[in-house]
């Protein structure tokens, strides 16, 4: 129930029910045995006065008003009610004239005796205890919820302390939040459990940008040369066409490097750590780059390749991402296929790429986009992760990846994606 979910509503409700239960409980034993004891001295009183009658030889009334003998056989101005002439000896209880009595019958001697109680006035003074019970009962009610609201914003208290700082430390707004000054107990545990995670999680992500900015520099720099060495190789006037096709092919491919290195340092990026700018990204000349890239996977084998461009696609992302997202589910069609064709299509929102490869059976479907999980084997199997990049990044930009595919027909992938602003405001961090 949503009432029930904050800590200081179940502790309330905790001691309520508990009150209800103790006070609720007492209240019946205090009124059985009131009544318990009610009845045994009325019928001690009974016992008294029917033997005091006997003691004195006399057989008119008692002069108690609630109380009445009768003796049969015995003078007709104390006959009893012909309701109670037939009953056995013993206690009944019996209602006369709209009055509750409780009925004493004995055999004495040659006569019976007959004893009624009239139990009005016990009635009235139960109703009245009663009564005194159900307000006992409200006031342990009461009692029980002000001592659970107090005990809870005492309970609480460090609790809602400690979530405020986690929740200042989650958000970065606090760094000198040291979690400290809680007692000794299951909270003040808490609280140091919290501060040494914290604690290893700092170095954690120290080491990681370091990490980072280590591989970021060892990568960037050899590609970079490697880049500027092409640029001046291609302003030699000696090569041939078909060094300068070869030359070129080297060149984009450092530049799809670095986009890359640019990608994956972006995927290590938190979100506190800012986001890479974005621009407009055409996603047909990024597929048709990357399919002439990647086209070095098909090899010798008897495999074509058709790209259909029904629409233009224009997205906020930076290149290498698409040529990252892209690559990876190319480079898997042309690895899986060995023969047939491998078609790309680009629609108005979605870039599809579909093979004649072996397919994916349901199971190993279910864990495509899992790290190290491969489609279906190959020759060169690779290591299972260009699908899990695929998937966290589409997850980043707000975009996300159909796979349909039946066994031994081949397999189709759309990478589904949001246009030109859409993508900005999608992006997850």
């Amino acid at each position: 129930m949503i009432f029930l979910r904050t800590l200081r509503t179940r502790i309330v409700v905790g001691f309520v029910v508990f009150g209800l239960f103790l006070s609720i409980t007492l209240a019946l034993g205090v009124y059985a045995g009131f009544h318990k004891i009610e009845d045994v001295v009325i019928r001690d009183a009974m016992r008294a006065e029917l033997a005091q009658l006997q003691a004195g030889s006399t057989e008119q009334a008692a002069p108690i008003s609630v109380m009445h003998i009768y003796s049969v056989p015995g003078p007709a101005a104390q006959s009893p009610p012909a309701s109670l002439r037939e009953l056995p000896p013993g206690f009944h209880r019996r209602s006369l004239d709209g009055h509750r009595y409780t009925v004493l019958v004995e055999d004495r001697g040659e006569r019976r005796y007959i004893v009624t109680y009239d139990e009005a006035q016990i009635l009235r003074r139960q109703r009245y205890g009663v009564l005194g019970l159900m307000v006992s009962v409200v006031l342990a009610l009461l009692v029980s919820a002000w001592a659970g609201y107090s005990l809870a914003g005492q309970v609480i208290r460090p609790v809602r302390q400690l979530t405020t700082e986690v929740k200042e430390l989650e958000s970065g707004r606090a760094q000198g939040t040291e979690l400290q000054g809680y007692a000794n107990d299951e909270i003040g545990a808490l609280a140091t459990a919290f501060r040494n995670y914290r604690d290893r999680f700092r170095a954690l992500m120290e080491r990681e940008r370091e990490f980072a900015s280590n591989v970021s520099h060892e990568l960037r720099t050899p590609v970079t040369s490697i880049n500027l060495a092409a640029e001046v190789l291609e302003q030699d006037p000696s090569m041939s066409e078909r060094q300068r096709y070869r030359l070129s092919r080297i060149r984009r491919a450092g530049q799809e490097m670095s986009e890359m290195i640019n990608t994956f340092l972006l995927l290590s990026r938190h979100e506190d750590e800012g986001d890479v700018d974005f621009s407009d990204c055409d996603v047909n000349r990024i597929v048709r780059e990357t399919i002439d890239n990647q086209s070095v996977w098909v090899g010798d084998k008897p495999v074509s390749t058709r790209v259909i461009e029904d629409d233009q696609l224009t997205v906020r992302a930076p290149q290498g991402v698409i040529a990252v997202l892209v690559g990876n589910v190319v480079r898997n069609a042309y690895r899986y296929t060995q023969q047939g064709s491998v078609t790309v299509r680009i629609t108005a929102d979605r870039v599809i790429v579909e093979d004649t490869g072996p397919g994916i059976d349901p199971e190993t479907r279910e864990h495509l986009f899992d790290r190290h999980v491969r489609g279906a084997p190959s020759s060169d199997q690779g290591s299972g992760l260009g699908l899990a990049i695929v998937k966290r990044l589409c997850e980043r930009y707000g975009w996300h990846v159909e796979v349909r595919s039946t066994p031994g027909e081949g397999s189709r992938f759309d990478i589904v994606m949001h246009r030109n602003q859409d993508s900005a405001s999608a992006a997850k961090y």
